[in-house]
């Protein structure tokens, strides 16, 4: 009896640690490409010889699954694309693309540094790029 009872007590506990455990529940990141395709992005830091925060703040990216890049403001919007490689120590890559003058500072290869909490971090020769997730 003592030892069914133990048992009960002993699978009650086992229990409810897996309970709050479900997909639903857990943060992760994934692959940078699966990320970035997921909501709708803002640069939160850029730099490419100087601080260039500003210019790009005030724009949402859209990375769409199928490779185009929409980026917009309340008043205009440009279409870009964007790709993620693996580059051969196994870092993923993100290329951007677009053909407007505007944006040629983010046409660069960014390798991703970090992928966690709705932020994506990027780094490349002598300049940085973060995104954040909107």
């Amino acid at each position: 009896m003592k030892n069914a009872t133990l048992f009960s007590y002993l699978f009650i506990i086992i229990s409810s640690l897996f309970i709050g455990c479900t997909t639903e529940n857990l943060d992760y990141a994934g692959t940078a490409r699966e990320t970035i395709s997921r909501g709708q992005w803002s640069v939160d830091y850029c730099f490419a010889d100087q601080d260039k925060t500003s210019q790009f703040s005030k724009y949402q990216f859209n990375f769409i699954g199928n490779g185009t890049l929409v980026v917009s403001n309340d008043s205009s919007s440009v279409s870009g694309s964007w790709s993620i490689v693996t580059d051969v120590n196994y870092n993923e890559v993100l290329r951007i693309k677009i053909d407007e003058a505007y944006f040629q500072t983010l046409n660069n290869q960014w390798t991703v540094t970090g992928n966690d909490m709705g932020r994506l971090t990027m780094s490349g020769a002598d300049r940085q790029l973060r995104l954040r997730k909107l």
